[in-house]
């Protein structure tokens, strides 16, 4: 509040000493213009009435008289500061002094007159000098009138000064003190969101631009909250599956070490199987972690399509029979500017899922197409609906069915099938086809993603 008065303040006064300074500049070069102009119009005033008076004395061969110049020149329209006129020969004919010049002022300015250097000459139709003469117009400061007209408007001048600055002060005050209120509000709140409040009401004002801060904040506060929700629960699920093989470890060795069982090979190798669980979780959720890390960048490289999803196929050709599904590959080759391993990844996870949780027999179909609207588009299709309930859920981290939850998955694959995704700049979703009762996981990569290449073969 007090900065944005003394920045207002501040800038009210810079605004005063410039508006200042040109009045004052600007009022100098009016002044000498006003001034050029009064003493031009005073010599052509003495040019006019002694050339007529030279024209006069020439024709009647009357020689120059102070009384004649006097008569000439008694309706002067100017309030000169003098006016001096000599006859050809430097005589004195006529002098006039401002009505102020008196005393020694007078008889200064009668010792003066040889220091004049500015005459000008009025010459007869003949070309004889007749008359030399000298003016001057007083300064505008040396105006009576004009010396009040000045004092009355630097009165106005800074009554109006005064007066803007008191009215700037006060609608400053009255803008800045509601923007500030707001702003400091804003300022408490984002403390308190650092500090770990969800649920504070962000209050609203008449600035758009606070507004829109507050609105950020309102959705940042939201996401922290939701976020918050997601990383308990998706801890929880962690240690339960973490807890899980460790409780069977466990049990197993302290059975064994109380010779309550013996260490059979069937024993150990279901100890086996608990360790391969629990390193296959950890590693998930390394890289996992390492996906989601603000810094991580994919390497990019030029790769078809149509030869990994072939891998992938053959690499789960032996599954999908165990499943009584039988695995195909269609559609174009594509050419996208990818990171291999991630896409591998992506399609390889989304392949597993579909064979743990698609029903058996039937046809799991992998492909690849270029659609209408230039998006390059992999799919991942197998028998069997998804719950539309868990839909919306389905790419969560840790998130599994209830009736899933005892298999042997870490629960963490289609959640790193998206981070992974959206790694490549790519687009993952799920979606389910009523007629075949099918399900279908694609990846886009559309014309603005950097995973994409406009490339096909």
């Amino acid at each position: 509040m007090t900065r944005a008065l003394v920045l207002v303040s501040g800038a009210l006064l810079a605004f005063i000493l410039v508006l200042s300074l040109i009045l004052l500049l600007s009022s100098g070069r009016l002044l000498k213009t006003w001034e050029a102009r009064e003493n031009a119009g005073l010599r052509q005033f003495l040019e006019e009435k002694l050339t007529a008076l030279a024209v006069a004395m020439e024709s009647g061969g009357q020689t120059p008289t102070p009384e004649g110049v006097a008569k000439a020149l008694e309706e002067m329209p100017y309030d000169p500061e003098w006016v001096v006129v000599l006859s050809g020969d430097d005589t004195l004919l006529y002098l006039f002094r401002r009505q102020d010049m008196k005393g020694g002022q007078s008889r200064n300015f009668l010792r003066r007159l040889q220091d004049i250097s500015d005459w000008r000459e009025i010459k007869s139709p003949h070309g004889r000098l007749v008359f030399k003469y000298s003016s001057l117009v007083p300064s505008f400061s040396q105006n009576e009138s004009n010396r009040i007209l000045m004092a009355a408007l630097l009165i106005i001048l800074i009554a109006g000064a005064l007066i803007a600055a008191l009215i700037a002060f006060v609608v400053a005050y009255s803008l800045a003190r509601p923007v500030a209120r707001h702003a400091g509000a804003l300022a408490e709140s984002l403390e308190l969101i650092g500090k770990g409040r969800r649920d504070l009401i962000l209050p609203h004002g008449s600035i758009d631009e606070l507004d829109r801060i507050g609105q950020a904040a309102r959705i940042l506060q939201s996401d922290l909250a939701k976020e918050e929700e997601l990383r308990r629960r998706w801890m929880a699920d962690i240690a339960h599956d973490l807890r899980t093989p460790l409780s069977v470890l466990k049990a197993q060795l302290e059975a064994i070490e109380d010779r309550v069982f013996s260490p059979t090979p069937e024993r150990i190798d279901a100890s086996y199987r608990e360790v391969l669980r629990l390193e296959k979780l950890v590693n998930d959720l390394a890289l996992l972690t390492k996906l989601e890390t603000p810094g991580f960048r994919p390497r990019l490289a030029e790769i078809h399509t149509r030869p990994i999803l072939e891998e992938i196929a053959q690499r789960f050709f032996d599954a999908a029979q165990g499943k009584g599904m039988e695995i195909s590959v269609e559609g174009e080759d594509l050419v996208l500017t990818a990171d291999a391993d991630l896409l591998d990844r992506v399609l390889a996870n989304l392949v597993e899922n579909a064979l743990r949780y698609g029903e058996r027999g039937g046809s799991l179909l992998l492909s690849s197409a270029r659609e209408p609207d230039g998006t390059s588009t992999i799919r991942v299709e197998n028998p069997g609906l998804i719950d539309e309930k868990i839909l919306p859920f389905i790419f969560d981290r840790s998130f599994r069915a209830d009736a899933s939850r005892g298999s042997s998955g870490s629960g963490l694959g289609l959640a790193i099938a998206k981070a992974a995704a959206d790694a490549l700049g790519a687009r993952i979703e799920a979606s389910r086809e009523e007629t075949s009762r099918r399900t279908i996981f694609s990846v886009g990569f559309t014309g603005s993603s950097p995973g994409l290449s406009p490339k096909s073969s």
